[in-house]
């Protein structure tokens, strides 16, 4: 017996904010005496200024979204040219979902959204075709299929940090979202949403029904009912670890949902593939070995999802449903060299699944688990403001793709053809992701060299001791970050961009000059003094305007946690 924590007060209340009254103990009072809190930003010093080139409010009154990320004109599209090598390319707006002839949007369909766990784009032999064997063949199917998102990423590292991601639109910046202080925060999920809408809405997960606090976070994302190993009923089938086996616990998941009323939204998470990656013993040596243990286990998962679509299809409702399949978070531990970057150790499929009405295809842009709830409520047709970091990849057409993540003490964005690095005080990083799958060529850094700060390939910079809002609980990253600990006298924080960053992030032209000076005119903070003296970057104003737009999105989710908004 323990204490509960943050992550599981959410099981006993209604509202998220009481969780704070459950937490009302000696006990919690001193584990969070002296834990850091987030410090707000100041990037743009006025409200209206940082609206300009990021809001998370979409729908906004007269139908548009307010996010105008970049001024439009030809360098927009152009990305960052390097002297040497290709264009960094900005995609033009494509939908990313074509529907099927006479298919239409707006009807309650049903969802099912099936988080798998630990399901990296590494072991998919249909993201990575030079695997000796396929070890997800059911996958590989459902892949030419559906919708498939061949660039997608995860926004958090932890299982937990999926929750709040694919169901809230909201990430885990710095630390997990669920274990932050401002978890109390009122989150109004994809369930609260589908629910003012008359939608039944259900969390399944095989584990003990207290496990890793999923059901506690699912509970705060507005889902009605939690299905776990107790209303499983039949132990015999635990795996000694988890939970019960996949195999098992995915065809009594489709057979529940069976008893919903329609329309419903059901997220079922699988546990097979977690560590300690153990098989039933009647399947020892049954499937492709792979070369790591989650490759040796990946073949078992992908069986079980098969035996839950088989059984789906003989219920009615499999026909009006919208299917989603993604990971909870990649592996973390690549075994490739190109998955062992801080970048592509994220990396995940995402497959939008809905035989009648999505048509097959691939979608290559930057996609992230953020965007799955904009992208389900744009399917629905649904048009009153909501609260979401992604973006609806069929409508959002005003929003760029992006990516945001967090990984080795450093934000990460993606962005066209680009990944930017920060850590706690400036950008750090440039890459051109996709040709330097590695990481190797820093483009802020003279050609082929490390800029200063930035200590390793995979982009970690020397000295980042901390994150932008320090993780609660975790002195180490405490100490100077731009969202600095309790008692600090002042957060850490780049230069304001402020309007007048702004007004120049948003006048790039193509073909700006590469002198190795700042501009007259530009905004002399340590980023662009970055930007406008690395040699190798030739478009240097769209580079500004992109980190212009990261530490938009850094801003706002710091200061609306705060602000509980």
């Amino acid at each position: 017996m323990r204490p509960i924590t943050l992550s599981n007060a959410g099981d006993f209340v209604q509202v998220a904010i009481h969780t704070q009254a459950v937490l009302n103990t000696p006990f919690s009072i001193i584990r969070t005496i002296g834990k850091a809190k987030f410090t707000k930003q100041n990037f743009y010093p006025t409200e209206a200024a940082l609206e300009q080139v990021f809001t998370p409010i979409k729908n906004l009154p007269d139908g548009t979204t307010a996010q105008t990320l970049q001024a439009n004109g030809t360098a927009a599209q152009e990305g960052i040219r390097t002297k040497e090598g290709p264009a960094l390319q900005d995609s033009h707006f494509v939908p990313a979902l074509q529907l099927e002839e006479g298919a239409t949007v707006g009807s309650k369909r049903n969802i099912v959204i099936l988080i798998v766990e630990s399901f990296a784009a590494e072991n998919m032999s249909f993201l990575n075709p030079e695997l000796p064997e396929s070890l997800t063949p059911f996958l590989d199917s459902l892949s030419r299929e559906g919708l498939l998102c061949t660039n997608a990423f995860a926004n958090g590292r932890k299982s937990i940090d999926a929750v709040p991601s694919i169901l809230a639109s909201m990430p885990s910046l710095i630390t997990s979202f669920a274990v932050t202080p401002y978890a109390t925060n009122d989150l109004n999920g994809l369930p609260d949403i589908l629910k003012e809408m008359g939608y039944y809405c259900a969390f399944l997960h095989g584990a003990p029904n207290n496990s890793m606090g999923i059901r506690a976070v699912s509970h705060l994302c507005g889902v009605d009912n939690y299905y776990g190993k107790t209303e499983f009923g039949d132990d015999s089938k635990f795996d000694g670890a988890w939970g019960i086996w996949d195999e098992y616990f995915l065809p009594f998941a489709a057979n529940t949902i069976g008893t919903f009323k329609e329309p419903f939204c059901a997220s079922i998470f699988t546990l097979s593939s977690h560590h300690p990656f153990k098989l039933p013993k009647e399947y020892e040596g049954v499937f492709p070995q792979g070369e790591t243990d989650l490759q040796r286990v990946t073949p078992y998962t992908d069986m079980s999802l098969r035996k839950f679509f088989e059984q789906a299809r003989k219920s009615d409702w499999y026909k009006n449903t919208i299917f989603v399949i993604t990971p909870d978070h990649s592996t973390l531990t690549g075994h490739a060299p190109k998955y062992k970057t801080p970048i592509w150790s994220t990396s995940i499929p995402i497959i939008f699944y809905a035989p009648g009405f999505i048509k097959p295809g691939r979608y290559n842009a930057p996609v992230q688990q953020l965007d799955i709830m904009p992208t389900l409520l744009g399917l629905l047709n649904y048009n009153k403001p909501y609260f979401a970091f992604g973006r609806d990849l069929n409508r959002d057409s005003t929003l760029q793709p992006f990516v945001i993540n967090y990984g080795t003490n450093q934000f990460q964005l993606i962005q066209g053809d680009t990944l930017l690095v920060r850590d706690n005080k400036s950008l750090v990083a440039a890459y051109y992701y996709k040709t330097d799958s590695l990481l190797l060529n820093n483009l802020l850094a003279p050609a082929g060299g490390a800029a200063a700060g930035n200590s390793s390939a995979a982009g970690a910079a020397a000295g980042a001791s901390t994150s932008a809002g320090a993780a609660a609980g975790s002195s180490a990253e405490s100490s100077a970050s731009a969202g600095a600990s309790v008692g600090s006298s002042a957060a850490v924080s780049s230069a304001s961009a402020g309007a007048a960053a702004v007004s120049k992030a948003g006048s790039a032209s193509a073909g700006s000059s590469a002198s190795a000076g700042v501009p007259a005119g530009a905004n002399t903070d340590s980023d662009y003094a970055i930007i406008y003296n690395a040699p190798q970057i030739q478009d240097k104003e769209l580079l500004a305007k992109q980190n212009a737009f990261f530490k938009a999105i850094i801003q706002q989710y710091v200061n609306r946690m705060i602000d509980n908004r």
